[in-house]
């Protein structure tokens, strides 16, 4: 049920972020609050992919909106699927930036693949 829910809170930022090209920061906060209230994580794994997250961004054009959605989904998908949803949005946005040649693009959208992939990758481990 929390994974749907994430799924609904990314496609609603990224529907803003598509059109105004900001996220409402206050929106990833909310859901970092009840994805670590809800679940328990480790504190470690927290810390190093929030301190990767900070090097990736000072290598891109990664805002702080987008680095907050990332921080918000680390509770529910641990440091490996942290890993996992963010090389799958970058490289989508990296196909979709050479073929449409824009410099500039709204960055959630890609992280909701990302994250959709994912929960399928989950699912597929978890059948198999």
């Amino acid at each position: 049920m929390i994974f749907l829910i994430n799924c609904f809170y990314l496609v609603l930022l990224s529907l803003t972020d598509i059109a105004d090209r900001k996220v409402i920061n206050l929106i990833p906060i909310i859901f970092l609050i009840a994805n670590s209230y809800l679940l328990v994580f480790n504190t470690i794994e927290m810390l190093f992919s929030i301190i990767l997250l900070v090097l990736f961004s000072r290598f891109t054009k990664l805002g702080f909106g987008d680095i907050l959605i990332f921080i918000s989904l680390i509770p529910i998908s641990g440091i490996w699927g942290f890993i996992i949803i963010l090389g799958i949005s970058n490289y989508l946005s990296l196909f979709y930036v050479y073929f449409k040649k824009q410099k500039d693009i709204p960055f959630v959208p890609f992280i909701t693949i990302g994250y959709l992939i994912f929960l399928i990758i989950l699912r597929i481990n978890s059948i198999g």
